[in-house]
């Protein structure tokens, strides 16, 4: 495969990028067609993370050969860990290829290693092909002009999403919930939705029909008697809150909040992600204050 000469002033551009990116950026270069991507996570005092996509996220017919895995690991890159939404006994670990760059960071190694993985690894022949998104954690989409590559575009979708869709956008959670693996601790439950894990409790991600969309729910309290001051006091508390729903079921409270699985937003799905991990303990401890019941999460002491 002939390779383009442009790579070089790319991997530059993409060392100076890198660079600039502060604590909880997340930049991801991807190719439109093929969906092949190496992203990274810009974690502190930590250095930063990077990450590139394993067979476990490509379609076995296009799937990585031994020749070019051998050349990830002469890139640097470690193996997948585990399964994807599957549990695994190292925190730092991946379903993806991963990498850890400790500070100092070595920008110019760092984008050396993503050029060639991009080109000799997932057969990308120009940078031109690529598209990046970069954002915040909290969803902040983060613009990198001097990359010199388009921003991905998330479009409209053509026509009604159909349930053979959902494969896809199981793909497009679990790819976007890589950059949170860091702070949450994330499985796939037997029904297929993703329960992210905090100290303080638990929140659960699924996708739903008729419309399609993406619901976060969290069990708040149960043991809780389903009379008139328990609707009232949900009620009151419905009327206040901007993001969640809560309602009572079979003496458990939960809290839950649909966004749309189409277009895309990767960024608010994180963003919604992070602010249902940071309300639920919330509203729990104030709910069991009026209604009683158990708490099932519940705002963890300062440290």
């Amino acid at each position: 495969m002939k390779i383009s000469k442009d790579w070089l002033p790319f991997e530059a551009q993409l060392a100076e990028a890198l660079a600039v990116l502060e604590e909880d950026h997340f930049l991801i270069l991807s190719h439109p067609d093929t969906g092949h991507f190496v992203q990274f996570s810009a974690q502190g005092r930590y250095g930063l993370r990077g990450e590139a996509r394993s067979n476990i996220y490509i379609q076995p017919a296009r799937q990585l050969g031994p020749d070019l895995e051998r050349r990830l690991i002469e890139l640097g890159w470690k193996a997948p860990t585990h399964q994807r939404g599957g549990e695994d006994s190292d925190p730092d670990g991946s379903p993806n290829w991963f990498q850890q760059w400790a500070l100092p960071v070595p920008w110019a190694e760092v984008s050396l290693v993503a050029g060639l993985t991009l080109r000799e690894v997932y057969g990308i022949r120009h940078p031109a092909y690529l598209r990046y998104h970069a954002f915040h954690s909290r969803g902040t989409p983060i613009l990198l002009p001097t990359l010199g590559l388009r921003r991905e575009e998330l479009p409209e979708p053509a026509g009604p999403l159909y349930p053979e869709w959902r494969s896809e956008l199981r793909q497009a959670v679990d790819r976007t919930m890589l950059p949170l693996l860091a702070r949450y601790s994330v499985t796939r439950l037997d029904r297929g939705d993703l329960l992210t894990e905090r100290p303080s409790g638990h929140v659960a991600v699924g996708e739903r029909e008729n419309p399609f969309r993406i619901l976060f729910y969290s069990r708040l309290l149960e043991d809780v008697e389903g009379d008139l001051n328990v609707l009232e006091a949900l009620n009151e508390r419905n009327a206040a809150l901007l993001v969640g729903r809560l309602y009572w079921q079979d003496g458990v409270v939960i809290m839950d909040h649909a966004i749309p699985a189409a277009p895309w937003l990767p960024e608010q799905f994180t963003q919604v992600l992070a602010e249902f991990h940071a309300l639920a303990p919330v509203v729990a401890t104030e709910l069991h204050e009026v209604v009683g019941g158990t708490l099932l999460c519940e705002i963890m002491p300062a440290q």
